[in-house]
């Protein structure tokens, strides 16, 4: 079975919307184990993580239908190599 690369990147970001919200609304951390998730990585901090995640897979899907590729990603890859080389 062939799957797409965009099909992989939209069950990414459906992925990253749902745990997002599913941890905003069920408030998981906080309710665990309470006043230990008060300032950091409460369920509002990790929705917008995942709401992140959502937000770049989709965009990402969508240069991949109508571009062929993601530039940015191109990007940070030559960056990445730089930065091992020692370039920058």
């Amino acid at each position: 079975i062939l799957i797409s690369t965009s099909f992989i990147r939209f069950m990414m970001a459906l992925l990253g919307f749902l745990a997002g919200g599913t941890l905003f609304s069920t408030h998981y951390p906080e309710r665990a184990w309470p006043h230990t998730f008060d300032l950091c990585c409460s369920s509002h901090t990790l929705w917008h993580c995942g709401y992140l995640v959502g937000l770049y897979q989709a965009h990402a899907m969508l240069a991949v239908h109508y571009t062929g590729g993601v530039p940015w990603e191109e990007l940070f890859v030559e960056l990445w190599q730089r930065l091992n080389v020692g370039e920058l």
